[in-house]
């Protein structure tokens, strides 16, 4: 550290947000935006694909989080991270339907 500059944790964080992490998350939307849009025969990659966008949406406002400031943007965080709970738990029920109505019809 030159000059006796201190920096916390979340400052070491924030800088090491870098031009490759930040064209891997360029690389998950693209991705799920695939499965969106492109993908469409299958509910489950649906699913899959839009659950993708909500922690992809998540990883990004973290830092933002902390440019920020105050609570506003960690309460939309936990908003975004329970409804993406609440879409895997429906996507779960969906293929344990598919499962059993497949084991009792044989």
């Amino acid at each position: 550290m030159l000059l006796g500059q201190h920096y916390s944790f979340i400052e070491k964080v924030i800088n090491t947000y870098t031009l490759f992490f930040q064209l891997s998350l360029v690389a998950l939307v693209l991705i799920s935006l695939f499965g969106l849009l492109i993908v469409r025969r299958d509910l489950v990659t649906v699913l899959i694909a839009t659950e993708l966008m909500f922690l992809n949406s998540v990883i990004i406002l973290i830092p933002s989080c902390y440019v920020i400031g105050g609570i506003d943007a960690e309460i939309f965080i936990l908003f975004i991270l329970v409804v993406a709970a609440a879409e895997t738990a429906v996507t779960f029920a969906i293929l344990s339907n598919f499962y059993f109505a497949n084991i009792f019809k044989k």
